[in-house]
């Protein structure tokens, strides 16, 4: 399958409606963590797999040739948008210290653009990008990394009362499992907390300790420090 059929059969999967949980983020803020995470836990047993992917900068494009184990959960980089809410999917939105992710950015060539990739860091902080939602998404400068980030999560915040979105803190998931296992239970599985008559503790799921990811970096919290 050629990288333009396998794009374009993971933009029908992660838009039909399927009624598996859709997974959306700012880029380098722990998704394939939370697609790990998420598929283990609730989803054992399920074909999740897509194939082959493209990723990167739009100027910095590269080919996964492995493909994602857990693909079918992915949801977008995208900034959020009522359509997201109007299939039967559940929305997880997974969002990080934005320290952590500019770093990570800066430290993963594949998403920076080729003709900067050997500015320094302070540079790096101060530069608009020139893309949107993901570095594969090519747009006019308006924002450095840091404002994108800010203005991502803020518009994600806003809908965070709707009842088909959970938001989740990358920290948290690492710090506390149990706690964001639970809350994934009741908001989307509610009649497995019913079954097993009580919460999820830590024996009953999979905390997912290994790093993951398109070049994971430090794969911890805080590793901007």
């Amino acid at each position: 399958m050629n990288a333009l059929v396998a794009r374009r059969w993971l933009r029908r999967s992660t838009t039909a409606g399927n009624g598996l949980i859709k997974v959306h983020s700012h880029p380098r803020s722990g998704t394939h963590f939370a697609l790990t995470f998420i598929g283990r836990n609730f989803y054992a047993g399920r074909e999740l797999a897509i194939p082959r992917f493209e990723y990167g900068h739009w100027n910095n494009r590269r080919v996964d040739d492995s493909g994602n184990p857990y693909g079918r959960l992915v949801g977008s980089h995208r900034f959020p948008s009522r359509r997201f809410f109007t299939t039967n999917d559940p929305v997880v939105y997974i969002y990080r210290d934005g320290r952590a992710v500019v770093l990570s950015f800066f430290n993963t060539e594949s998403f920076r653009d080729r003709a900067i990739e050997n500015i320094g860091f302070s540079e790096y902080l101060r530069k608009r990008i020139d893309w949107c939602g993901t570095p594969g998404n090519r747009a006019k400068a308006k924002w450095n990394l840091i404002q994108h980030w800010h203005a991502h999560v803020s518009a994600w915040h806003r809908y965070q009362h709707h009842p088909k979105l959970l938001m989740i803190r990358y920290e948290q998931l690492v710090a506390d499992p149990v706690a964001v296992a639970n809350q994934l239970e009741r908001k989307f599985f509610p009649e497995a907390t019913q079954q097993r008559g009580r919460p999820l503790q830590f024996e009953d799921i999979d905390p997912v300790r290994e790093p993951l990811g398109l070049k994971p970096n430090a794969a911890r919290p805080h590793a901007w420090k």
